[in-house]
């Protein structure tokens, strides 16, 4: 019975002490994005210190939006949308997975198949419910944009214990 305690608890301080920054590390470093430029863009309060900036243009999808069970938003422009959705996220939860570090936080990237138009990026930003930001877009020709929507998230607080 100790054992299994011990380990147990063993378990549990690895995640607050770097074992999903750890796990984070082991992927692969994702490749330079083409970016486009932000000097129009907006900046969102998502809450927790999260920041999303995004083109004027997108405007809160309510009526076509999921509900979230930890929270998120969606906005719409043309054909292109972002969501950020808040939870429990892993290194497991996306495929084709790699890592970057955005405005000092890490982000775990997933990105889009060939001839695929959609982004995720989970920022660690080390609190229970974390932020994806989630951005697709029927065109293809998006991606540039997609990408850097994905990269605009900004914490503006220390990263929390949960790492």
């Amino acid at each position: 019975m100790r054992i299994v305690t011990t380990g147990i608890a063993a378990l549990f301080l690895s995640f607050g002490s770097g074992g999903r920054t750890k796990a984070l590390e082991r992927l692969p470093r994702c490749a330079a994005a083409q970016l486009v430029g932000r000097s129009d863009w907006v900046r969102l309060d998502q809450g927790a210190g999260f920041f999303l900036s995004l083109p004027a243009c997108f405007q809160p999808d309510e009526e076509g939006a999921p509900r979230y069970v930890h929270g998120g938003r969606r906005w719409r422009c043309r054909a292109a949308t972002a969501e950020i959705v808040w939870g429990m996220w892993g290194t497991g939860s996306f495929p084709s997975e790699c890592r970057t570090v955005l405005a000092g936080v890490p982000v775990m990237v997933a990105r889009p198949a060939r001839d695929a138009a959609t982004v995720r990026a989970w920022y660690l930003t080390g609190a229970i419910h974390e932020p994806l930001i989630v951005v697709s877009s029927t065109e293809a020709a998006d991606l540039p944009l997609l990408t850097t929507i994905a990269y605009a998230g900004e914490l503006s607080v220390s990263r929390g214990p949960n790492r």
